[in-house]
């Protein structure tokens, strides 16, 4: 007893069928491409970002652990109003430092004053010598 008989209509369609598997197959393959991309776009933005935290956490810790030696760090409390007055004498001058009357060689908020000219003052900090002039 036959129980299955093919026709031709039944290869036809067994036929337009393997043709639509191999359209399909093509079509998942160009997916898995895309989302390989994303994949590869993410790992790199994540590489990037690791990367960025990793310099801005170098520069703390580097203004953290060397903030009293730091030139930065004079440059910013070296500011136009530390001198406010002058009053030279050629035997004893001295300078209005930070609100203090000084002369050479006294220490105002860390700063040793190196020297004293009628219109700048020499002060000393950590080997480096600024001059301020009054403002």
């Amino acid at each position: 007893m036959l129980r299955y008989m093919v026709t031709s209509a039944d290869l036809v369609k067994e036929g337009a069928a393997q043709q639509k598997r191999e359209i399909v197959q093509p079509k998942s393959e160009v997916v898995n491409q895309k989302k390989s991309i994303s994949s590869s776009k993410r790992k790199l933005h994540f590489w990037l970002l690791l990367l960025s935290n990793v310099i801005v956490f170098a520069f703390v810790y580097q203004l953290w652990t060397g903030w009293k030696s730091n030139w930065v760090w004079d440059y910013l409390t070296v500011n136009r109003s530390m001198v406010t007055g002058i009053m030279y004498n050629a035997e004893n001058p001295c300078a209005i430092i930070y609100g203090k009357v000084a002369h050479e060689g006294d220490t105002v908020n860390g700063y040793r004053v190196v020297r004293i000219h009628r219109t700048k003052v020499e002060l000393g900090k950590g080997g480096k010598i600024f001059t301020k002039r009054v403002h």
